[in-house]
C-alpha cells in the first residue's frame, strides 16, 4: 500500500515495462480496476507511473473506478475507512482519470470506450448511436468495456454494425470466447497480486492497420517469474489459441 491505500505502483510500473520490453506496442488498454477504491490520489500514482514508463495508456472506467461516484464509501466492504481520509476531492476524479466514454481510431478500426457504470444511461446511448451514425457501416470496432457481460446486454447498437472484437476487464483470469461473430477477450488487472493462485496477464494485440487482416493476440503473465511468463492459464475450447499467438478470427 501507499499512503494507506491498497494499490502498487511498484507491481503496475513492473508490468507495464514487462509488456513495454515484451512488444513496445502502439499503446495500452487498460480494462479497468486500475485503482482499489476509486480515489484521486490512487489515480495520481497510477499516471505518475504512466508518465515515467513512457508508454501511451487507454483508460477504460471499471467498477472500483465508479466507486468514487459513491457517497458514503465507507460502506464499501473490506475497505478500511481510514484509507480514504487522506482523499477529500472526489469531484476531481474523472478530471484526473479522464472521460468514462470516448473513441478514437487506429488506422481503419473505431475504438469505443464505454462506461460499465452507467450501461443504461440515455445519455450514453444518444452519444453512442450519433458517434456510428457518422462513420460508415463496413468501419470495424473494438470496443471495450470492464464488465465482460455487459455489451451483450445493454449496447445492441454494437451488434448491428461491424463489430470485430470487445476486449473487457474485471474477469481474474483470462478468458476468451465468441458470441455469434463477435469475439470477447478479457484479462485480469495487472495490479492483482492474482486469483485463486493465478497470476495477473496481458494480451498483446496486432491488429492490421487497414482493417482486412485478421486480429492475432498472444497472453503473457504479468509480475511473475520468467518461467512461467508465456504459459497460458488457460485455453477455451473452440478457439486453440497457444502461448506464441493464435488468431481471434
Amino acid at each position: 500500500g501507499t499512503d494507506g491505500l491498497n494499490v502498487s505502483p511498484e507491481r503496475f510500473e513492473q508490468a507495464l515495462r514487462q509488456i513495454q520490453a515484451h512488444a513496445n506496442p502502439d499503446f495500452v488498454m487498460l480494462t479497468g480496476d486500475q485503482v482499489d477504491v476509486g480515489t484521486v490520489n490512487e489515480v495520481r500514482f497510477m499516471h505518475e507511473v504512466i508518465d515515467r514508463v513512457g508508454l501511451p495508456v487507454i483508460q477504460v472506467n471499471g467498477n472500483h473506478e465508479g466507486q468514487c461516484k459513491i457517497t458514503d464509501r465507507t460502506t464499501i466492504p473490506a475497505v478500511d475507512p481510514s484509507a480514504l481520509a487522506c482523499d477529500e476531492q472526489l469531484d476531481d476524479f474523472y478530471t484526473v482519470f479522464g472521460p468514462p466514454t470516448f473513441a478514437f481510431f487506429w488506422g481503419r478500426y473505431l475504438f469505443i470506450t464505454l462506461d460499465c457504470m452507467n450501461p443504461y444511461a440515455p445519455a450514453q446511448h444518444q452519444w453512442l448511436s450519433s458517434l456510428l451514425a457518422e462513420v460508415p457501416i463496413s468501419t470495424p470496432i473494438i470496443a471495450a468495456i470492464h464488465h465482460p457481460e455487459m455489451p451483450f446486454w445493454c449496447f445492441p447498437e454494437l451488434f448491428a454494425r461491424n463489430l470485430r472484437m470487445i476486449i473487457s476487464g474485471h474477469y481474474h483470469t483470462p478468458q476468451t470466447f465468441r458470441l455469434g461473430n463477435v469475439l470477447h477477450s478479457s484479462c485480469s488487472p495487472a495490479l492483482m497480486v492474482g486469483h485463486d493462485g493465478f497470476p495477473p496477464s496481458g494480451r498483446i494485440y496486432r491488429v492490421g492497420a487497414s482493417g482486412s487482416q485478421g486480429i492475432t493476440y498472444e497472453t503473457i503473465n504479468l509480475n511473475t517469474a520468467s518461467a512461467f511468463a508465456r504459459i497460458m492459464i488457460r485455453r477455451d475450447a473452440g478457439l486453440s489459441p497457444t502461448a506464441q499467438g493464435g488468431p481471434l478470427e
